[in-house]
This record gives C-alpha cells, sequence and structure tokens, in this order.
C-alpha cells in the first residue's frame, strides 16, 4: 500500500517537471523537459560573453531530488547574480539541451522574499 502510494506522488512530481511526457521520462529518464508546469531551479555558475557582444550565461539545472544536475547555457541581455539560485522556466520556442534563449528567470531569494512577507502581512492583519 504504500509503494503504491510512493509511485503515485512519484508520477506527480514528475508530471510537474516532464508535463505530458512525465511516463515515457520516468522509463527513460533525466531528460530536461522544455515546457515544465513547475519551474526548475538553476543556479548561475560562470559567465562569459561572444564575439558579438551577447552575454553566455553558465546555469546547472537541478533536474531532480537525486542530486542529478545539467549544465545549460543561457542566451540572454539580462545580468544574473553568479551563485544565486533562480526559478527558471525555458521558452520551448528557443530551447535545445545546452542553449536556452530568454527562457523565464525569477531570483529564488527576491521571490521567497515577497511570499514570507505577504504571508507575515495576511499573519498580521489575521490577528488584529
Amino acid at each position: 500500500m504504500f509503494n503504491k502510494f510512493l509511485l503515485k506522488a512519484k508520477e506527480l512530481l514528475y508530471y510537474f517537471i516532464y508535463n505530458e511526457d512525465y511516463q515515457r521520462e520516468m522509463i527513460l529518464g533525466q531528460q530536461i523537459s522544455y515546457d515544465p508546469i513547475y519551474p526548475y531551479v538553476v543556479r548561475y555558475t560562470v559567465k562569459s560573453e561572444n564575439r558579438d557582444g551577447y552575454n553566455i550565461n553558465n546555469f546547472s539545472v537541478f533536474v531532480t531530488d537525486d542530486n542529478i544536475t545539467s549544465e545549460i547555457k543561457i542566451l540572454s541581455e539580462w545580468d544574473y547574480d553568479i551563485n544565486e539560485k533562480y526559478y527558471c522556466i525555458p521558452n520551448i520556442e528557443t530551447s535545445n539541451k545546452r542553449w536556452w534563449i530568454e527562457p523565464f528567470l525569477i531570483s529564488c531569494k527576491k521571490y521567497d522574499e515577497l511570499i514570507y512577507n505577504d504571508l507575515k502581512k495576511a499573519k498580521k492583519d489575521s490577528e488584529g
């Protein structure tokens, strides 16, 4: 019974990561989805610039809780902080195995602070 529950919970998490391809990816394993339901957590690791002046940003993508990461390059006009974590959803139209062009990225730290402050304010308002 418990093993069946764990399998169903794992299927739900894989659905969040891989969307409609979750059953195939549970078997094949560890391909990064370009249309996840839930954002990846990525860490900015290296910055470089190409000859055209575009920033090439290397990120580590944390695919699962098994400490499995993939390295991807993000081409973007925005600046990011080294070693900072970001919530990230790739742009399905401009992403492949190694390159993501202008994905949706938001700082984990800033987002978490906003959520924490809203919860703190809501609690304060309800108390008094």
